[in-house]
């Protein structure tokens, strides 16, 4: 139940500030609204949900500064996980994320948003996966857990935007075996994607106050 709740937000199924009943989750998931509450309780406390008394559950909304430190925590975490995976992975796990990558392509061209990031997260972590580091994975898991909502509603706008493509240098990297380069070229990756939150006009909220995602 914890996966599939954590799935629907990565995939950025529920929108920032999204309200939701445990009912309705439940009868989504065919379960009893005790094992939705549970698992909704992980990620609150993980700051990807967050209770709201007599009401359910919502997804946060993002603030600017809380957008900024989930984005250099994606560098710390993302960046290292590269690095480790680049001696480890297996060819099977380089043509996969070449075809993941494929499909990212795909999706941008048909402007299908839902795609994109299904297809964004394979592609990056099934390279993370080859890295062999549970700790830095969960870190990445938890923080893309967060951002999916918001990252969902930006890449709405991919095939209006002038989208730089970073993937295929984090492939030529890791088929190189070299830990800088895909380092450098995922960061960049990275960070493109608070370029484009930025230009999509989303990062005009005040110090503090909620980025309005609502006419997106």
């Amino acid at each position: 139940m914890h996966g599939l709740l954590r799935a629907r937000l990565i995939r950025g199924e529920m929108r920032p500030g999204a309200m939701v009943s445990l009912r309705t989750l439940a009868g989504e998931f065919g379960t009893s609204a005790m094992p939705v509450r549970e698992a909704a309780g992980r990620l609150v406390s993980e700051g990807a949900l967050e209770f709201v008394r007599n009401r359910g559950i919502r997804v946060p909304r993002m603030t600017r500064e809380r957008l900024l430190d989930l984005t250099a925590l994606r560098v710390f975490a993302e960046t290292e996980l590269v690095k480790r995976a680049a001696f480890l992975l297996p060819d099977e796990a380089l043509q996969a994320a070449r075809r993941a990558d494929a499909a990212v392509n795909a999706a941008i061209a048909a402007g299908d948003a839902g795609a994109y990031m299904r297809a964004n997260h394979a592609f990056h972590f099934g390279l993370y996966a080859a890295a062999a580091s549970p700790v830095f994975f969960r870190l990445a898991e938890s923080v893309w857990t967060q951002t999916g909502p918001v990252m969902s509603v930006v890449h709405a706008s991919l095939s209006r935007l002038d989208y730089s493509d970073h993937h295929p240098r984090i492939l030529e990297a890791l088929a190189r075996q070299d830990p800088a380069g895909a380092a450098e070229a995922t960061r960049a990756d990275i960070e493109s994607g608070l370029d484009l939150i930025a230009r999509a006009g989303f990062l005009t909220a005040p110090a503090g106050a909620a980025i309005d995602f609502a006419a997106a």
